[in-house]
């Protein structure tokens, strides 16, 4: 086997030869070749505008549940106040209202009866008593 040196050996020269200082003005050359690009500005509002649109959202529900909560509750009491009016200027009998209620209702209604008899003689003496207890 013949020894092979790579020093003695004739080099082929390659086809490529790079001009003289090149190397030393490439960058400049390149960097005034390429568009100048300005920076995107991003507004904060376009940025972050589904966060600001929800937290609209929350904050009108936030207000609008009390609300819708007071106004049903006056419409509660309203409602009330009309059917008590209603069943205190009604020309309805007793008898009818018993007729309208079930064995269950009648049942809530009746009362133990707690009177013991000196409360039942003295409601029984003073026959202006109502009075006292209405006023």
């Amino acid at each position: 086997m013949n020894d092979f040196k790579l020093d003695t050996h004739p080099k082929i020269a390659s086809g490529f030869t790079t001009p003289d200082n090149y190397f030393d003005d490439f960058s400049e050359r390149l960097m005034g070749k390429l568009p100048i690009q300005e920076p995107k500005v991003i507004s904060f509002y376009a940025r972050n505008r589904n966060w600001i649109y929800s937290a609209v959202a929350i904050l009108v529900i936030a207000f609008t549940i009390p609300v819708i909560n007071l106004s049903q509750a006056n419409s509660e009491v309203a409602y009330n106040a009309e059917v008590e009016n209603y069943i205190a200027n009604s020309t309805i009998t007793d008898d009818e209202i018993v007729n309208l209620l079930d064995d269950e209702d009648i049942a809530k209604l009746k009362l133990e009866n707690t009177i013991d008899l000196t409360q039942e003689d003295i409601l029984a003496e003073n026959p202006d008593i109502e009075n006292y207890l209405y006023n």
